[in-house]
């Protein structure tokens, strides 16, 4: 069976090989999109597991085109056949002499005519079709999760510039992290610490449902073996965060109950570490950008303190950090960097060595 995966861009390769890892295989990367094969229960358990993707999709097509009738085509040459209300939805990249609009209503004319026994539903469809029109390239299929896996169900408390779990999993990737204390100076809302707690436990995405519950061909018996297959580690990581807000704390605190993550927060000033945190092997972590309040100069002189402290009493660990400036990679080894788009947001994210 032939998937499709959305995740940032930037993080394909960290994406693949967690994919990898729950049993895909046969993998095409595209721009913050990744194409692979997989069995047909893989959908089940790459949305209960996965954390640095955002969507799992059954593709039914991935062919080239010239105008809107070829694309009518490919879909009426398609595998696709299914009863039940639908939606469309389409993202297209490129130029083209035709809308995303136009695209929608030739899919959905194509699978009307293919399926006698569906009917369209924009609002609340029973299958979300989606489709994507790059350049020439065009894709199709079946949306498994709805609401982006981005959006884990733990996150009770907000924090105006909360990083997205997507890349904190990612970022706990390519930090290697697997035992030793790992440390977030600047952690927010906790997602971070959070991330890690769920990666190090084998925590799956329990808190949310899925797309894949109103499928037609949705099997309760595949769902409840993937989850009874499952199994938790019983050993408990040495996590802690810090900020200098009490009020970030007790955000990270509460969300961290609600993930069920038993990690030590403590309130503090990420330059001056050393006197909360006597020992880190790990520190991955997302400080202030000062974007929003103009105030880049103040947060420069903070990443100066803060790389002075690391220099000063935190040789030889490993930092992952994703920030907008160029300032770390002047102080520290890098490892590994790599560019990605959050957003709007150019950013980069850093493996270090102290």
């Amino acid at each position: 069976m032939l998937y499709l995966s959305t995740t940032i861009k930037g993080l394909e390769d960290v994406a693949r090989n967690e994919l990898r890892d729950l049993g895909a295989k046969d993998f095409k990367i595209m721009d913050g999109k990744i194409v692979y094969q997989g069995d047909n229960e893989l959908f089940y358990r790459l949305n209960y597991r996965a954390k640095t993707v955002n969507r799992v999709v059954i593709l039914f097509a991935m062919k080239e085109f010239e105008n809107l009738q070829d694309i009518k085509r490919i879909v009426l040459n398609s595998d696709i056949c299914f009863e039940g209300t639908f939606g469309v939805s389409t993202e297209r990249h490129g130029k083209h002499s035709f809308t995303s609009v136009e695209v929608n209503a030739i899919i959905g004319e194509a699978i009307l005519k293919k399926c006698p026994y569906t009917k369209v539903n924009l609002n609340n469809p029973e299958v979300q079709i989606l489709a994507w029109v790059i350049d020439n390239l065009f894709l199709f299929g079946m949306d498994t999760t709805g609401v982006s896996l981005q959006r884990r169900g733990y996150r009770t408390r907000k924090h105006p510039t909360a990083l997205n779990p997507v890349i904190a999993a990612a970022m706990i990737r390519i930090s290697e992290w697997k035992k030793g204390v790992l440390v977030d100076p600047f952690c927010g809302s906790g997602t971070i610490p959070i991330e890690a707690y769920h990666k190090f436990k084998r925590i799956p995405n329990k808190l949310r449902d899925f797309a894949f519950f109103k499928l037609p061909f949705f099997s309760e018996e595949v769902w409840k073996r993937v989850k009874e297959n499952f199994k938790t580690r019983k050993e408990e990581p040495d996590i802690y965060c810090l900020d200098i807000k009490s009020n970030f704390i007790q955000n990270a605190m509460q969300n961290a109950s609600m993930a069920g993550a038993n990690i030590i927060c403590k309130k503090g000033k990420a330059e001056k570490l050393h006197r909360y945190i006597q020992d880190a092997n790990f520190i991955v972590t997302d400080p202030p950008y000062g974007l929003r309040m103009g105030n880049k100069r103040k947060i420069l002189k903070l990443y100066e303190e803060f790389a002075r402290e690391l220099e000063e009493h935190f040789s030889g660990t490993i930092m992952v950090i994703i920030t907008p400036y160029k300032k770390f990679e002047y102080y520290f080894n890098a490892l590994e960097i790599k560019n990605i788009l959050y957003g709007k947001l150019r950013a980069r994210i850093y493996k270090l060595k102290i």
